[in-house]
């Protein structure tokens, strides 16, 4: 770090020190002096008064700057003394019984208050003061009124001093107007004859609303059923029938309503006060105007059908009249178990969607079923028929064609015999075949 930049700093320190002190002169007494001050006259409470102010404008901190004075008024010779530091202010008054007072001055001796050396003296003069009169406080009236406007109730104040030696500001002002008729405090202010500020207060007495009364209405309401599609459709029909007032009905008027039951319509409307009020009233029930549908009629029958060999039975169902729609249980085409009775049974809505049912039983139908054909031994031949053709004379095995078969055999032996006796006990199917073999043989 130079040198030069330790120094510069020390120096300037020594020259402010140095100015400092040369603001100091060494004789107080040589102090130039540097105040404010003033004096006025006026009524206070039916009485005059001389009022007074003092400044010491100094501008130091330095206490011994400090001023002691002595107030004076020549007057009445009342002194006052006081220290004032630099800066500061002070203030004070001489009372007087007087309620009347000439022109006159007051003076301002002052010395250091350091070492009270003379600082000089300054006077003020006051003028002279009328006759001091007791201070009339002002008075004041204050009202609501309330007018009807425009079916309105308007809530007005009004406010008038009535005496005092002061006039007074009101707060809210007269001609105000009010949201409604509820007491109102009213505040009047004014200045006194010192200049202060003073106030009074007054509270109205509520008044009542004048807002006109309105009409109640009335209104009227009733359901109309018409036909739509086959369908009952029900209108509300609602309407004011007196009143000057707007009503809203609910429901609305045109509302479509589920059925004829009586319903309630309720109107809404406002008063003058902007209140809310009701009015209702009821529609009667109303017929339900849906048109009637015809019952249909229906049939159904079972068919027995031979399919490869077997008879199958199926149900046949078929709506006969009527223009609704018709669902079956069981269905059409149903195959069924065997030919009994089966009971059917019908549905469908009429207008109202109410559903409704009818049945019908089917007639017994005989099993279809093709017979067995067999062969039997009728009348010394065998014969093809049906099992249920059968007689209990008819037989498998005709006897003569065992006979005629037997004699044609060759000499076969004990055992061949033994097998055809065998064989004829078998059964009619035995013998035929044994007749085709032996055939068979003589052609070859």
């Amino acid at each position: 770090m130079k040198l030069s930049n330790l120094i510069m700093p020390a120096l300037a320190s020594i020259v402010l020190a140095s100015t400092a002190l040369a603001l100091l002169p060494s004789d107080a007494s040589a102090w130039k002096v540097s105040a404010e001050n003033s004096v006025s006259s006026l009524c206070k409470d039916s009485k005059a008064v001389v009022e007074w102010d003092f400044k010491n404008t100094i501008k130091t901190g330095d206490p011994r700057y400090a001023l002691n004075i002595v107030v004076k008024d020549k007057r009445t010779g009342q002194t006052v003394k006081r220290t004032v530091k630099p800066g500061q202010s002070t203030s004070g008054s001489f009372m007087n019984s007087a309620t009347k007072i000439n022109a006159n001055t007051v003076s301002f001796d002052m010395e250091w208050a350091s070492n009270g050396h003379d600082a000089g003296i300054r006077t003020s003069e006051y003028a002279a003061t009328p006759e001091c009169k007791p201070f009339i406080k002002p008075t004041f009236n204050t009202i609501l009124v309330c007018n009807p406007v425009n079916k309105k109730a308007v809530f007005s104040l009004r406010v008038n001093q009535t005496g005092g030696d002061a006039t007074l500001v009101f707060n809210p002002t007269n001609g105000t107007k009010l949201p409604n008729g509820n007491p109102v405090e009213v505040i009047g202010t004014y200045k006194d004859r010192a200049g202060k500020t003073q106030t009074l207060k007054k509270t109205t007495r509520a008044v009542a609303d004048c807002t006109p009364e309105v009409e109640v209405p009335t209104i009227t309401a009733n359901t109309i059923c018409t036909v739509e599609g086959k369908k009952a459709v029900f209108t509300l029909n609602a309407k004011k029938t007196s009143g000057e007032v707007d009503v809203t009905l609910s429901p609305k008027n045109g509302s479509i309503l589920p059925n004829g039951s009586p319903v309630e319509v309720t109107g809404t409307y406002k008063d003058n006060h902007d209140k809310t009020h009701r009015v209702t009233a009821t529609t009667e029930a109303t017929e339900d105007c849906t048109p009637p549908v015809e019952a249909p009629e229906i049939e159904a029958y079972t068919i027995c059908e031979v399919v490869d060999g077997k008879a199958v039975f199926t149900l046949n169902t078929k709506k006969v009249s009527g223009d609704v729609d018709v669902t079956f249980s069981p269905e059409d085409g149903t195959v069924l178990e065997n030919g009994d009775s089966v009971e059917v049974t019908a549905t469908y809505k009429d207008n109202h969607d109410i559903e409704h049912a009818i049945k019908s039983n089917t007639k017994v139908v005989a099993d279809c079923t093709p017979e067995k054909e067999i062969e039997v031994c009728r009348d010394g031949k065998i014969i093809s028929i049906l099992e249920s053709e059968k007689k209990d004379s008819d037989t498998t095995v005709c006897p003569a064609e065992v006979k005629a078969v037997v004699t044609e055999l060759p000499n076969t032996g004990v055992g061949s015999v033994a097998g055809l006796l065998g064989a004829t006990f078998l059964g009619g199917t035995g013998i035929s075949q044994l007749r085709m073999r032996r055939s068979a043989r003589k052609d070859s």
